[in-house]
């Protein structure tokens, strides 16, 4: 797996020039998924987690357990680690309306 990483800059010295690296953190893949994308990540069979999440319909307090499992199916298909916050963003949530026609 690739990682990104941020070019922090140069330092030279003992006749030897060293890059110094600072790893970045990956991009969340929920900010550019598709409509097939977000039916991969998100999942439905036991609730409706999209809904849950990102329209505010969550009436039984899901919304833990639907980020559990979209973190899961997230870093499983990408390798990347989200947490509960990279799902509060109000990106992604406009994403998913946008993308799932609910806006």
């Amino acid at each position: 797996m690739l990682v990104p990483v941020l070019l922090a800059g140069m330092v030279v010295g003992g006749g030897a020039t060293y890059m110094v690296v600072v790893p970045t953190r990956p991009a969340n893949p929920l900010m550019t998924a598709n409509a097939a994308d977000f039916k991969a990540f998100v999942p439905y069979y036991f609730e409706p987690c999209g809904e849950i999440m990102f329209e505010g319909k969550d009436p039984r307090g899901r919304f833990d357990d639907c980020a559990r499992q979209t973190i899961t199916q997230v870093r499983i298909a990408t390798g990347i680690d989200l947490t509960a916050e990279d799902l509060r963003d109000p990106k992604v949530k406009s994403r998913w309306l946008s993308v799932m026609g609910k806006k």
